[in-house]
């Protein structure tokens, strides 16, 4: 896996060069934070599938 402070430097360089500024290592978070919680879910969504509908 991408060290977040390599994924963060990647997102700022490319921003750099389109003209855009944010806190890169938060948003990095943001990402990572969302893409675990959808992967713990899915996991949920499938065993409530199969208890309601067999």
């Amino acid at each position: 896996m991408i060290g977040q402070d390599v994924q963060a430097s990647a997102l700022a360089e490319t921003g750099a060069k389109r003209g855009v500024a944010r806190d890169w290592p938060a948003l990095t978070n943001e990402l990572r934070r969302r893409a675990l919680k959808r992967m713990l879910n899915l996991g949920r969504n499938l065993l409530v599938r199969r208890i309601t509908h067999p």
